[in-house]
C-alpha cells in the first residue's frame, strides 16, 4: 500500500458563535479578515503538522431561499436539496407531498415539478424517501425503494436500474466521472469490503476496501463516510461510523489504475485529537458523520461525540437496545438525551498544505436549531449548502447558506 500520512495535531475547540436565520443586511456583508492558508506542500516532505486552527468558518445566508406557497398550489420545498452545473436546486421528501422532485432557479423561484408513485418509467416507489443525486453532466439521479432512475438535464426520463446495492444515505453516495455510483455503506457490501461500485445496470461493478487495507476502522462491513471531487478519479473517505479508534481521513482511488491489487489508498490525514476514542460500541463512541470535499482543496468535517455525562446516562438503555428489548422507546429516549448532552464538532481541514484550518464545538441541541447556522447538506464541490426551516406561519422554506473562512 502507497499511503503517505499527515498528522495534524489540534488540542484546543473553540466555540464559534455564528449568526442565525433570518441574519440582517449589514451582517452578511461585513468586512472580515480572510483566513490565511499556508503553500501546498509536497506530501513526500510532510511528516507532521502541528498547528492550531487560525480561522473560523462562518455560515451566512445568500439572499436565496425556496418558499413554500400557503394555497398548497404547487409542492413545498423538501428536506433534501441538491444543486446542478446551472445553479438549478433540486428538492424532494417535502412532508405530505410525496415521491415529487421539484426544480428552483438559481434565485429560489419556483421552476417546475414531476415524479407520482407508480412503477412505470418516470415514476417512484416507496412513498416520499428519495435520494437525490447530480453527475458532472448534470442528469439528475433519483433512488427510490426499488428503483434508481436518471432524468437529463431537461428531466426527461432515461433509464432505471434496480437500486438494491446502491446507497441509501446522501452521506455514503457519490456518482462517480462514469456514471456508475460509489457507495461507502458496508452492511451492503459482499464480504468483509467497506466500499462497492455499482454499474449503470445496477450491478456489482467492484467490492473492495477492508479493515487490514486502511486505517479507517476495525470492524468489517460498517458504514463511512465519503466525499469525492466531480471528475476525479479518487475520493476521500472517513473512518467507520464503528469501530474505529483513530481520526483517520483516507484519499481512495477510484479504479485502482496504479495497482494491480485493485483500487489503494493515496494519501492519508490523521488528524489527531486525544477525544477521539473507541469506547466499545457506537452509542458512546465519537465518529465523522459527514465529509465533503471542495474544488480548492478543503475537506469540511462533521463529527458526532458524546459528552462523558451522555456515555453514563445511556448506560442504562445499551442493554435493552443491543439484544433487542425496546429498542425503539430506548433509541428515542437516548435521542432526547443526545441532544442536550452531545456536541457537534466541526472541522475544516486543507489536504494540499496540510493543515487544520478552523474547529469548533457545538451543542447539539443548538445546532439543531439553526444557532449557530450550520449546513444540512452541502452543494458538489461549493461551501455552499442549505437548511431547512419552518417558518412562524407554519410555512416550511429552505435557505441558501455560504461558509466563509475568517481569521480568528
Amino acid at each position: 500500500m502507497n499511503s503517505r500520512t499527515v498528522v495534524i495535531t489540534h488540542w484546543v475547540f473553540a466555540v464559534v458563535v455564528m449568526c442565525a436565520v433570518p441574519v440582517s443586511i449589514t451582517a452578511q456583508h461585513r468586512k472580515t479578515a480572510p483566513c490565511p492558508r499556508g503553500p501546498v506542500r509536497v506530501y513526500e516532505d510532510v511528516r507532521a503538522v502541528t498547528n492550531e486552527s487560525a480561522c473560523r468558518i462562518v455560515f451566512r445566508p445568500t439572499g436565496v431561499r425556496l418558499t413554500a406557497v400557503g394555497d398548497g398550489s404547487r409542492p413545498d420545498p423538501g428536506r433534501l436539496v441538491v444543486k446542478d452545473g446551472r445553479g438549478r436546486y433540486y428538492s424532494a421528501n417535502a412532508d405530505g407531498w410525496g415521491p415529487v422532485v421539484s426544480v428552483w432557479g438559481a434565485d429560489g423561484k419556483y421552476l417546475s415539478s414531476f415524479g407520482e408513485t407508480g412503477d412505470g418509467p418516470g415514476e417512484f416507489t416507496g412513498g416520499s424517501n428519495l435520494l437525490l443525486l447530480v453527475d458532472s453532466g448534470d442528469s439528475l439521479h433519483v433512488v427510490d425503494l426499488s428503483n434508481w432512475s436518471v432524468f437529463s438535464p431537461d428531466h426527461r426520463y432515461v433509464r432505471r436500474a434496480p437500486s438494491r446495492l446502491i446507497g441509501r444515505d446522501r452521506q455514503t453516495t457519490v456518482i462517480l466521472y462514469n456514471g456508475k455510483v460509489l457507495a461507502g455503506e458496508g452492511y451492503g457490501s459482499p464480504g468483509e469490503h467497506y466500499f462497492r461500485v455499482v454499474d449503470q445496470k445496477g450491478s456489482l461493478a467492484r467490492a473492495f476496501g477492508t479493515a487490514q487495507e486502511g486505517t479507517g476502522g476495525g470492524h468489517y462491513g460498517h458504514d463511512r463516510s465519503i466525499a469525492y471531487l466531480a471528475g476525479h478519479r479518487t475520493f476521500w473517505a472517513g473512518p467507520s461510523w464503528e469501530g474505529s479508534n483513530a481520526y483517520v481521513l483516507e484519499e481512495w482511488e477510484v479504479e485502482g489504475a496504479g495497482s494491480t491489487d485493485g483500487p489503494s489508498i493515496t494519501r492519508s490525514i490523521h488528524r489527531q485529537a486525544p477525544w477521539f476514542k473507541w469506547m466499545g460500541d457506537k452509542y458512546s463512541s465519537p465518529m465523522v458523520r459527514s465529509l465533503h470535499v471542495t474544488e480548492d482543496g478543503l475537506l469540511y468535517v462533521q463529527l458526532w461525540r458524546p459528552t462523558s455525562k451522555y456515555v453514563e446516562a445511556i448506560k442504562r438503555f445499551k442493554d435493552r437496545a443491543e439484544h433487542g428489548g425496546g429498542w425503539t422507546a430506548a433509541m428515542e429516549e437516548m435521542d432526547e438525551l443526545a441532544e442536550s448532552l452531545t456536541n457537534i464538532i466541526v472541522e475544516v481541514i486543507d489536504v494540499n498544505a496540510g493543515e487544520l484550518l478552523a474547529s469548533a464545538t457545538y451543542p447539539m441541541g443548538e445546532a439543531m436549531q439553526g444557532d449557530p447556522l450550520l449546513p444540512q447538506g452541502f452543494f458538489r464541490n461549493e461551501l455552499t449548502g442549505y437548511v431547512y426551516h419552518v417558518g412562524e406561519d407554519g410555512l416550511p422554506y429552505v435557505e441558501i447558506i455560504e461558509g466563509v473562512l475568517e481569521k480568528r
